[in-house]
């Protein structure tokens, strides 16, 4: 059995790994839906923009559409430039300003991705099995292999042997 921390708390034993897993989990779960909804809506501020700015030309007044699309703009997070949308060079929004607003909002999904995956490992760690190899050595630099083959593979009587001689001499 694994030793586990634990802490009582009115006659009742919690296991700490677990409650902070659990703390985790609800958190990164509850910032995961707040990062797809970011960038969702984000998404459709910027589709919004496109369609308004691919509208400044049909308007009847460009100048009052330009500024509508520059608040629309600014709620999305991209700069609408003046030179681009009104001298008739640009008509929509460039993939580049698209995807400058949506790599972050795409990076903080993956990062509490990531969080929720560690959260859960924490919140399992009582299952969890790391396979460690363990070398024993003796300080007279006589490898523990070479000693078992020597005794046959008995080194446990060996070993009794050893501590009850060492409490004899006391």
């Amino acid at each position: 059995m694994k030793e586990m921390l634990t802490v009582k708390v009115k006659g009742r034993y919690i296991v700490v790994p677990k409650l902070i897993g659990a703390f985790f989990i609800l958190i990164s779960a509850l910032m995961l839906v707040y990062a797809s909804l970011d960038a969702v809506t984000t998404w459709d501020r910027i589709r919004d923009l496109r369609s308004c700015v691919s509208g400044i030309y049909s308007a009847e007044d460009p100048a009052d559409a330009y500024s509508v699309c520059v608040l629309k703009g600014i709620a999305a997070g991209v700069y609408v430039y003046t030179p681009n949308f009104m001298d008739g060079g640009a008509r929509s929004v460039p993939d580049e300003e698209f995807w400058t607003v949506m790599m972050p909002k795409l990076a903080q999904w993956l990062f509490w991705v990531v969080v929720l995956i560690v959260a859960i490992l924490v919140y399992q760690w009582g299952k969890l099995v790391i396979p460690v190899q363990e070398e024993v050595a003796e300080l007279t630099g006589i490898p523990a292999e070479a000693k078992e083959s020597e005794n046959g593979g008995n080194n446990k009587e060996n070993t009794t042997k050893r501590r009850r001689s060492k409490k004899s001499k006391k």
